[in-house]
């Protein structure tokens, strides 16, 4: 989305949830329970009276003490919202569902990710991110194809100083007030030797401005005991790639270091996690693309994460991933927001350029790049090594 009222993008929004004393949460799942909590311990000014999806085994039954409805069930009512929870993919739908159904975006439903945020910034003057993604190597074992990360691509791989990831962390949360998710991801994730005491000094000094933190490995990386223990003793979350199938000579070694995490670290810290399908982001040139076409596509791509490196932000996590691959140069200006410059006062423009927001309204990777889920229609097997 392209700035042209920078600062003040939300205001009309906000007069709308304004209005709003309670919300039906879309999504009993993971996201949902992240976005109950959030609404019901840190900023408490809407009631959340329960769930909705549209899995028929959920409806009828309580979530986390709330009851689950078929969208059906809730009367569209004065001063009431439905706050959509589902991950990106999944986001049109909801929303197409809802508009047939005569609810309003932006009026009475939000993408929760837009609601906490401006909930945040315009009523209790806090900057809140639902997610931003922290790269600590560009090192990993596999070379796969359609790497996202196009590691494949990295002709020199190397591991970030810890202590420049420290004074990241440090600037990133003497600025944001509260974040949903912090992911440490790679490269590999396990290759990078100074996990556990990264992992360490986040949980010590900023587990309570973050609702989840988290990292990833391809498992077929043995980890360490002394990572293990870190696991075990902090509040990160593990998502192990369940890559068994798609790569068979690494199955034993896989399965060996799910067990060895499951038992030191325990279940209720690991999401393992299987893929049908990837997607696959690069090269698909579009230079023919418009200005107006390319904001266009930049709007539609829902991709949910932004890069944090360096004391920047990045308006598309991709397009930063591919710099730092080579592909592409470094995103200019208008690309990044600047947390070496953060002021309080910066609050509302800081969170407009997180959902979305830029001098640009696109990247310029959007040139060269497929898109994420919902626009790509470039699928492949998974983990299929060069």
């Amino acid at each position: 989305m392209k700035w042209s009222k920078k600062g003040h993008e939300y205001d009309l929004i906000y007069k709308n949830i304004e209005t709003i004393n309670q919300v039906y949460l879309f999504g009993a799942g993971h996201d949902g329970a992240m976005v109950k909590q959030i609404l019901s311990e840190r900023y408490q000014s809407v009631s959340v009276m329960g769930f909705i999806d549209n899995n028929k085994k959920k409806q009828g039954t309580v979530y986390l003490g709330l009851q689950v409805y078929a969208l059906e069930e809730i009367e569209l009512k004065k001063h009431t919202a439905v706050v959509i929870t589902f991950a990106s993919e999944w986001v049109q739908k909801v929303d197409t569902q809802l508009a047939e159904h005569h609810w309003t975006k932006g009026v009475n439903f939000f993408h929760y990710e837009e609601f906490i945020a401006v909930v945040a910034a315009y009523r209790y003057k806090e900057l809140f991110m639902s997610s931003l993604s922290l790269l600590t190597t560009t090192k990993c074992n596999l070379r796969c194809k359609a790497c996202l990360n196009f590691t494949t691509y990295i002709k020199h791989c190397m591991d970030y100083p810890l202590e420049d990831l420290k004074t990241d962390i440090d600037r990133l949360f003497h600025s944001v007030d509260y974040l949903g998710l912090l992911h440490i991801s790679g490269g590999e994730p396990f290759l990078y030797p100074n996990l556990a005491e990264l992992i360490q000094y986040i949980d010590k000094n900023y587990s309570s401005q973050i609702y989840s933190l988290e990292t990833v490995t391809n498992g077929t990386v043995e980890p360490k005991e002394e990572l293990l223990q870190v696991f075990r003793d902090t509040h990160i979350k593990i998502t192990i790639d369940d890559y068994r199938e798609s790569l068979p000579q690494y199955r034993e070694q896989i399965e060996r270091n799910i067990e060895k995490i499951y038992k030191t670290v325990g279940e209720e810290k690991i999401i393992l996690k299987k893929y049908e399908e990837w997607i696959d982001l690069y090269p698909y040139p579009q230079e023919e693309l418009k200005e107006e076409e390319l904001v266009q596509k930049y709007n539609r791509c829902h991709v949910p994460w932004q890069e944090y490196r360096r004391g920047k932000l990045y308006t598309c996590n991709y397009a930063a991933f591919a710099s730092v691959a080579g592909l592409i140069k470094e995103p200019d200006e208008a690309e990044q927001y600047d947390f070496t410059s953060y002021r309080k006062e910066d609050l509302k423009k800081a969170m407009e350029f997180r959902l979305g927001f830029s001098e640009k309204g696109y990247a310029e990777f959007c040139k060269k790049c497929a898109g994420y889920l919902e626009i790509n229609t470039h699928k492949v097997k998974p983990a299929v090594q060069e």
